[in-house]
C-alpha cells in the first residue's frame, strides 16, 4: 500500500516551491519565460505562481523580473533559532575561519537536501558558493559518510549525481568508494567537483535531531597541498571533537 505522506500532495504548491528553488539558485532576477523554461511550466502557469508570491510578500518585481524577498531570510533566522547544532558550532565556525582566512560554514541534512544554514564568506569572490548537491561537495558527502545505507540511497535517488565539472563522481561505485575513505579518516574533500575554482574540506558532525558538516572552502589555487590535505582538516577535526565532548 503507497505511503499516505507520498500520494496525499497537492501539486500546485510543489510547483510554487520549485519556482522558488529556481529563484534561490538563480544570480540575478529572472523573468516569467526564464522561469517557466528551467521547469518546463508554460508562461501563464509561471505567471499565476509567481504573482502568488507577488502579493503574498515572498517576492518582488522590478521591470518584469522576480527575486525572492528578505521575508524568507525571517522565516530561516526562525528556524535557525530553534536548531540547536546551529548555536551549538556557530562560534566555533567564526573562529575557524577567522584562524584560517577562509570561508567557513554549516550544511544540515533536511529531508534529503542540504540546507547551507550558516557560512562565512571572508572572500566576496566566493559568495555564489552553496551546497546544493550531496555527491560533488564536501559537506554533501561528509553528511552521507555519515547517514545510513539506506538514507545514502534515498538522498541518491532523490538527488541523482549529475556533473557539475569535469572532476565531479557521477556513478555510485566510485561514489561508495569515496564514502567508506571518509569513514575510515573522518574527513572529506572536494577538488574541483562542484566549483572549477572552488576547493572544499568537510567533518561530519552530528546531535539528536541533525546529520550535519563543518566545512572550509576556498580558491583551489590557495586552498591546496598540505593545507588543504592537513592543516585545515586539523583545525576541523579539533573543533568538531572539542563540540562532541560538549554534548556528553
Amino acid at each position: 500500500m503507497p505511503d499516505k505522506t507520498e500520494t496525499a500532495t497537492l501539486s500546485a504548491p510543489m510547483k510554487t516551491f520549485a519556482i522558488v528553488d529556481v529563484l534561490r539558485d538563480a544570480d540575478e532576477p529572472l523573468g516569467v519565460s526564464e522561469v517557466a523554461d528551467k521547469l518546463g511550466y508554460t508562461r501563464s502557469t509561471t505567471y499565476k505562481h509567481l504573482n502568488t508570491l507577488l502579493q503574498s510578500g515572498y517576492v518582488t518585481k522590478s521591470t518584469g523580473d522576480y527575486q525572492l524577498t528578505l521575508k524568507f531570510a525571517d522565516i530561516g533566522e526562525h528556524v535557525k533559532s530553534q536548531t540547536s547544532i546551529y548555536h551549538d558550532t556557530k562560534p566555533q565556525i567564526d573562529q575557524i575561519s577567522a584562524t584560517t582566512g577562509e570561508s567557513a560554514g554549516l550544511a544540515i541534512e533536511c529531508e534529503r537536501q542540504i540546507a547551507d544554514v550558516y557560512h562565512t564568506a571572508v572572500d566576496d569572490s566566493l559568495r555564489h558558493v552553496n551546497y546544493p548537491y550531496f555527491h560533488c561537495s564536501a559537506p554533501g558527502k561528509a553528511i552521507l559518510a555519515a547517514s545510513e545505507p539506506a538514507e545514502v540511497d534515498a538522498i541518491l535517488d532523490h538527488s541523482g549525481l549529475p556533473a557539475m565539472t569535469e572532476n565531479t563522481i557521477t556513478d555510485r561505485q566510485t561514489l561508495t568508494a569515496e564514502l567508506d575513505n571518509i569513514r575510515d579518516r573522518g574527513i572529506a574533500f572536494e577538488r574541483r567537483e562542484q566549483y572549477l575554482d572552488v576547493n572544499c574540506v568537510a567533518v561530519p558532525i552530528q546531535d539528536q535531531s541533525a546529520t550535519a558538516a563543518v566545512y572550509v572552502a576556498g580558491h583551489a589555487e590557495r586552498l591546496s597541498g598540505k593545507r588543504l590535505q592537513e592543516d585545515v582538516p586539523g583545525m576541523i577535526l579539533s573543533a568538531v571533537r572539542q563540540l562532541n565532548a560538549e554534548q556528553v
